[in-house]
Formats: structure tokens, sequence, C-alpha cells
């Protein structure tokens, strides 16, 4: 596995390069080949829960693994944010009709992957109630697949679409946006089992709030290196403060932001420019919704007994259900 990590490090220093100011830090273009590399990450930790025996040389890859936990989700859900603040500066009430339209897409395709699921586990012998099945199309609950990510956007976008709707000005639906998200997180924590349904559930507030601030901060950075470092430098100490004091939920919320917007600062500096992480950042909800899948089969063969075979026929099984399922996406919004 250490292999493997170090491996995707040089793909993103072979095809990235250091640059005066990357106007583009924030782009389409680069926060999905930056949730590519997050995807992957989460890949490796998803597929570690499976195996039986060690992969050679991993020790490394477990320690950082260890390190990362939830940090790998943190710029899925802060670029989420930015993108949904983006559009509704630029496009506002037209933006926000369509959040609903969003919603409903994201639960008809997060849908056919459970049916998947849950036709794979009834012939491994599983089965779900009707309930259990509905319930799983919005993320609630799981039918073997990761689920928790998917119920936090929807809510997230509802969110959105309510503190937008009711507050006409930026900054109160914003305001209104921090304050919803901390009753979310504590209606979460007492509804759930498992601290990963609300520890990196402010990154999404903090991904709007940094994209309403953008041009102040561009303006700020942009023409002094010293700025940038200075700012750099204390976003990594407050970050590594955070981390030791994580066991906290309070600082466990701050290194989770810290730690996306330590990221987007570096992007500031670095142009990355990886066909690779195009491909998988251009399907990154279908790898990640779908990556169970050949795990769970593999399992029920026995692979992780043999777990560099096992690893690479989970990474091709994913990579071709992924590919599938992103020409159904494209089927299923032109029908919507």
């Amino acid at each position: 596995m250490t292999v493997v990590f170090g491996l995707l490090g040089l793909q993103v220093l072979a095809h990235g390069r250091p640059t005066r100011w990357n106007s583009d830090y924030l782009s389409h273009k680069t926060t999905i080949q930056i949730n590519g590399i997050f995807v992957l990450l989460v890949f490796l930790s998803h597929f570690c829960q499976y195996l039986t025996v060690p992969l050679p040389y991993s020790e490394g890859y477990y320690v950082i693994r260890k390190m990362l936990s939830q940090l790998v989700v943190t710029t899925f859900l802060f670029y989420s944010g930015y993108g949904v603040m983006y559009c509704l500066e630029r496009q506002k009430e037209r933006y926000l009709e369509k959040i609903p339209k969003k919603i409903c897409e994201m639960i008809v395709l997060f849908s056919l992957a459970v049916a998947m699921y849950v036709v794979i586990q009834h012939f491994l012998g599983k089965s779900y109630s009707i309930s259990h099945i509905l319930y799983a199309c919005i993320g609630w609950e799981s039918v073997g697949n990761s689920n928790w990510y998917l119920f936090v956007i929807l809510l997230l976008y509802a969110m959105t679409y309510a503190c937008f709707q009711i507050f006409k000005e930026k900054k109160y639906a914003l305001f209104a946006m921090v304050v919803l998200s901390l009753f979310a997180m504590v209606w979460l924590q007492e509804s759930r089992s498992g601290t990963r349904w609300y520890n990196t559930f402010l990154c999404y507030p903090a991904g709007m709030i940094f994209c309403a601030s953008q041009e102040r901060v561009d303006r700020f950075v942009k023409g002094s290196s010293f700025r940038y470092g200075a700012i750099l430098l204390l976003l990594a100490t407050g970050f590594v403060v955070c981390y030791r004091l994580r066991k906290s939920m309070v600082f466990y919320e701050a290194h989770a932001i810290l730690f996306a917007l330590l990221v987007t600062w570096v992007m500031m500096k670095w142009k990355l420019d990886d066909p690779f992480l195009l491909w998988v950042g251009e399907r990154i909800f279908g790898i990640y919704i779908l990556q169970r899948i050949p795990m769970i089969v593999g399992k029920t063969f026995g692979l992780p007994a043999y777990p560099i075979l096992y690893f690479c026929v989970c990474l091709i099984g994913v990579a071709v259900l992924a590919e599938i399922f992103q020409r159904m996406t494209r089927k299923v919004r032109t029908l919507l």
C-alpha cells in the first residue's frame, strides 16, 4: 500500500508544476483533480477494511491512513460548498431553482447504485426490508455501500435551498447556513452512530464562506509572497495544534476545515494538469458509491488471502463500474 500511495504522489508531482500564481486554483478542472486524489485515498482505505492479510510494504501507508482518517473527504464538502456558492453568486434565483432538481437527480442515481448492491447482496444470501432499501436510497441506511456522505450532502443542499430562499441577502443566508449546520450536527450526533456523520460537516459552509470572500483573499495574497507564506504558516500551525487536540469535536471540525484550506492554499502556487486524475474526478460519484462492490464480491471468493491479486481485481472492477455508471448518469440527466 505504501508503494501505491507513493506512486499516487509521484503522479501528482509528475503532472504538476509550481507557478507564481495559479488563477485556476479553484476552477472545476483543478478541484475535480484534487477530489480525484482523495477518492483514490478513500478507495485504498476501504480496501484495507476487507483484507485478511496485509499487503507487503504497507506500514508507512497505515500510519498515513490513521493520520488522515476523515480528512480525505474534507475537500469533497469544501469544494461542494464553494461550487454551490459560486453558482448562487452568479446565477442567483436561476440556480436556486435548480437545487431541488439536483437533489432529485442525486437520489435517482444513488437509487440505481443501491439497486446494484441489493441484487449482489441477494445472490450472496443477504436480504433487506423494503423500508430499509428506501432509506438506503437517501443514504440514511446502508446495503453494504458507503452511505453517510450521500445523506449529508443531500441535507446540506436542502439546507442551502432553505436558507437562500428565506434570506435574500447573502450575509444573512450564510449566517443562517452556519447556525443550521450546527443544529444539524447535534441532530446527527444524537440520531446516528459514528462521528463520520458530522465531524466534517462544517467544511461545506466553510467552502461557501471562502467563495464569498475569495476576491478579497486573492487581492490580499496575490501580489505578496510574504503574505502568502505567512498565512500558509498560520494555517499549517493551526492545523497541527487542532490535530493534536482533535479528540474534542470543536478542534476536530477546526482541523478538518484547516486541512481543506491548506490544500486550497497550496493549489494557489501549484498548477495540476493530470489526465488520469481528470478521468477519476469526472467519475468520482460512481467510484465513491460503487467501489465496495468488487471488494464484497472478491471477499466472497476468498481473494483477500491474495492481497495483490485482490487489489488489482478491485481496482479494475471499480474502474469498469465507474465508467458504466458515468454513461448511465448522462442518460438520467437527459431524462430529468
